[in-house]
């Protein structure tokens, strides 16, 4: 099969060939939420393709009865493909033998008597710079896997506010002035809902939601969330709010 994704390939490919990777690559990305990400950009980039070849006018009616999408949805995929350059993919990198050392030549003794100076303490370094993000809109919970005779899946609800929060976290993620070394292997997170939110709603569903979006499963900013990784959480709920969302604050522990 052709790699629809190499740059190399003639930009006039069959806009039936791209709704078929588009369609697979979407259902793969629906039933498979902890690889959703990277399915998600590969359908973003898909997308770009076919909206060269689509006319603007039947783009819509086309996402629809050849991909199974909406427009919306469609638009989530493509924000995450200009979000998510190639440089943040993986590389595999190659390091060098290092080249023998030469023989030491042997220096005659210094009986020259040293003082080792007094030392001064360290001065501590500097904590890293916290990062802040904000998820817009009411939060959907963690749900409970669903297990049926075809397989486990997660609600679609849940799925497609997952796939929306990691793509909104790597947009806001590529706006910071300095971005550390990720994911971050231990950090304290602080969650804040504010606004419009269910008051029966389960604040540790809630947060989970928000922890699965933050980890390697999903935008990779955590590398999970254990307690090894993030051994401080604090949650709130601001209901006298203008503004409905979540508001997240992780701070880099060194």
């Amino acid at each position: 099969m052709l790699d629809l994704l190499d740059d190399r390939l003639p930009m006039k490919i069959a806009l039936d060939d791209l709704a078929r990777q588009i369609a697979t690559e979407h259902q793969q990305s629906l039933n498979h939420p902890t690889t959703a990400l990277l399915t998600g950009w590969k359908v973003g980039v898909l997308l770009q393709r076919a909206a060269q070849l689509c006319p603007p006018s039947q783009w819509e009616s086309w996402l629809q009865q050849h991909c199974g999408m909406s427009l919306a949805t469609a638009q989530t995929y493509l924000q995450v493909a200009r979000s998510w350059s190639s440089a943040r993919l993986p590389v595999e990198t190659t390091v060098p033998e290092p080249s023998p050392a030469p023989p030491a030549t042997p220096q005659p003794l210094d009986t020259t008597e040293v003082r080792s100076p007094a030392t001064s303490p360290t001065p501590p370094s500097p904590q890293p710079q916290a990062l802040r993000f904000f998820l817009p809109g009411v939060v959907v919970p963690k749900a409970r896997p669903r297990v049926t005779r075809f397989g486990t899946f997660l609600p679609k609800r849940y799925r497609h506010w997952r796939l929306w929060a990691e793509g909104e976290l790597l947009i806001q993620l590529q706006k910071l002035d300095r971005i550390p070394s990720l994911p971050l292997s231990k950090a304290a997170v602080r969650i804040q809902f504010r606004g419009k939110f269910r008051t029966q709603a389960d604040i540790d569903n809630l947060a989970g939601a928000i922890l699965d979006a933050l980890t390697v499963g999903g935008a990779g900013i955590l590398q999970n969330d254990n307690l090894s990784c993030v051994p401080s959480l604090r949650v709130e709920y601001i209901d006298r709010d203008s503004e409905t969302g979540a508001r997240i604050e992780i701070q880099p522990i060194i």
